[in-house]
């Protein structure tokens, strides 16, 4: 290897231990603003306000396509619930608590009991962020969502057939005609729509258990 690729190959090694100690330090910004972002993929959805999108010069909004994920919540795994209130449990009959560790097995506790049977299921927190999107979604393009002067305003929605897509797609909509009654709305949750909305080999034995052949 020559001089000046070993010089190339440590200023570019420099330059990316430099990218990732900035991004490592807006990371800890970002966590200690709001520490439920060190969740990573579970932190529930966190709406930040932001200008929508303008038309381009010339152009009116008359259509949208929304593709969404299904609201916050209830983890789907019992033992998420089980594991810590097992091992608390156990230290507690050991005498190994102190108060701070006693009130985090009280708050546990509450969780656990909270949790009971609803694995996976969606959350209201979850009902109220898809009210939340439609609402802002409404506001911000109020020409497509407008029944004026006999204007017909049609939505048609589609659902995998998990319940908790199921509702999060009910919440959207609801919100939507309580603030236009006259929004016409059609929903359906589908075998015929998993190819495209839930491609993946879990959906697809949820489908096999759930319609019959």
């Amino acid at each position: 290897m020559n001089r000046l690729a070993l010089k190339l190959r440590f200023c570019a090694a420099f330059l990316l231990l430099g990218l990732w100690g900035a991004d490592a330090q807006t990371a800890r910004e970002q966590i200690a603003a709001v520490p439920e972002r060190a969740g990573g993929i579970y932190h529930s959805y966190e709406y930040r306000p932001a200008a929508a999108a303008p038309a381009p010069d010339g152009y009116t909004p008359f259509y949208i396509s929304h593709y969404g994920r299904h609201g916050s919540r209830w983890h789907a795994s019992e033992s998420v619930y089980a594991g810590p209130l097992k091992i608390l449990r156990k230290a507690a009959e050991a005498g190994a608590l102190t108060p701070l560790g006693r009130d985090v097995l009280g708050r546990v506790e509450i969780i656990a009991a909270d949790a009971d049977k609803r694995y996976g299921d969606l959350s209201p927190r979850g009902v109220a962020e898809h009210r939340g999107i439609a609402e802002r979604m409404y506001k911000a393009y109020p020409e497509v969502f407008s029944t004026a002067d006999g204007r017909e305003c049609r939505i048609e929605s589609r659902s995998t057939l998990v319940p908790r897509c199921i509702l999060s797609m009910a919440a959207f909509n609801e919100r939507l005609k309580e603030l236009n009654p006259a929004i016409r709305t059609t929903r359906e949750s589908s075998a015929r729509y998993m190819p495209y909305m839930g491609n993946n080999k879990g959906l697809d034995a949820q489908r096999d258990r759930t319609v019959p052949s």
